[in-house]
């Protein structure tokens, strides 16, 4: 059996303490790195929403592409960082990985930083737990405008159905993203104004809703994933749910690429008070240790594998799970709270034992911006043409970056 515990005891001893001349190194480190810069964090996030979608999507499709080389914004020059992907794990069966909260002294580390004055309490009482269990929650203290504003857009552009604005389904088009012009016409309540069926993922809708950009930028998420990276991040896709997902257990690796697989981030914000039977999300703290099996492919990605493949992938998984006495928890947070999770983290969505009611959430993925500077994404477009896009259009906010919708290229 794998004694998880001891992975943080004897697998992973502490190699060393924190001293005076390790703080030091650190402070010109991240002096140096300017991840830690107060003026890219010290805002205050506050509602916004001054034009429509239409009109919001056409400011976004027309602004520039920003420098990421240039320091306007604090922090150091940001060059693309070519890293082979192989081998994707290391000898403990564990993704290959470089961040900090990955290491033996990762404990030790996070006291220095602390000691250092780079995190708070409330920081790094949020980072240990992400250490040692795989997740950490934070509170954004949102209010019910948020919420009226994420009900308004939903309405508005399931009405209108945009060309440039895509979801997915796994009873549409086997799965894959389309344009919401594609669905089909009775997929959505017309009571409600929303979709009939849980599952349904909008994809990108922080190019098409000036809240929810802002709700990506979020300041105190941001925050704590450049902790995790000692670096600057770049927020590389979300996803908005009207209802729970309903989406089996697995590990993000699986179906989001990174490179390396290892520094892929997650946020999930609960637009609304997440009551049981909504299909709450599920997560299964401490999992984020399991070891990996690699596939026939020498990697853990699912595009393109064998379903055998994929199968015995997923049974491992589960033994694992079971094997070493691991528990589901289920999410039911107050609006505004939100859970960030470590790439290996187990995590999925509850059955909708009440399928009125809703599960509104934003979920947010996020990486390194050196090593991911160019979105690669397929959409079948409002024509029907299955399309793949490979954007490097990256927008700022408050000096926090995004990529924008490839869909607005069309």
């Amino acid at each position: 059996m794998l004694d998880l515990a001891a992975i943080h005891t004897s697998n992973w001893t502490l190699t060393r303490r924190p001293g005076f001349r390790h703080i030091v190194l650190l402070i010109l480190f991240f002096a140096v790195c300017g991840c830690y810069g107060s003026n890219r964090f010290n805002v205050t996030w506050k509602f916004e929403r001054h034009t429509s979608q239409r009109k919001f999507s056409a400011a976004i499709k027309g602004r520039q592409t920003v420098n990421v080389a240039s320091k306007t914004c604090g922090h150091e020059s940001i060059h693309q960082h070519h890293k082979p992907r192989k081998p994707v794990l290391d000898e403990n069966g564990q993704l290959n990985s470089e961040l900090w909260i990955d290491q033996p002294d990762a404990l030790t580390q996070l006291d220095m930083r602390r000691k250092a004055g780079f995190v708070n309490v409330e920081e790094a009482h949020a980072l240990r737990h992400m250490i040692d269990h795989g997740y950490m929650t934070v509170d954004l203290s949102l209010g019910e405008e948020v919420t009226n504003e994420f009900d308004r857009f939903l309405r508005e552009v399931w009405r209108t159905r945009p060309n440039n604005l895509s979801a997915k389904h796994s009873q549409v088009s086997n799965g894959a993203p389309i344009s919401l012009s594609l669905f089909p016409e009775d997929w959505v309540n017309v009571t409600t104004g929303m979709p009939r069926l849980p599952g349904t993922k909008i994809r990108e809708a922080h190019s098409h809703s000036e809240m929810l950009q802002s709700l990506l930028h979020h300041p105190k998420i941001f925050r704590l994933v450049e902790l995790i990276y000692d670096d600057v991040a770049v927020a590389t896709q979300s996803l908005l749910f009207s209802h729970g997902s309903e989406q089996s257990l697995h590990r993000d690796p699986w179906y989001v690429p990174t490179n390396p697989a290892s520094s892929m981030i997650a946020s999930w914000v609960a637009i609304e008070d997440i009551l049981p039977g909504s299909g709450p999300l599920i997560y299964i703290p401490d999992s984020h240790r399991l070891p990996w099996t690699l596939l026939s492919s020498n990697d853990i990605t699912f595009d393109g594998a064998p379903k055998d493949d994929i199968a015995n992938h997923v049974s491992i998984m589960h033994h694992d799970i079971e094997r070493n006495g691991l528990k589901h928890r289920r999410f039911y947070p107050r609006r505004g709270e939100a859970l960030l999770w470590h790439s290996g983290l187990v995590h999925g969505g509850a059955e909708c034992t009440k399928p009125s009611r809703t599960r509104k959430s934003f979920v947010v993925h996020y990486d390194k911006l050196r090593y991911h500077m160019k979105k690669e994404a397929t959409v079948t477009t409002g024509d029907g043409t299955r399309r793949e896009f490979h954007s490097r259009k990256i927008t700022e906010h408050n000096c926090l970056y995004a990529f924008a919708d490839p869909l607005l290229e069309v």
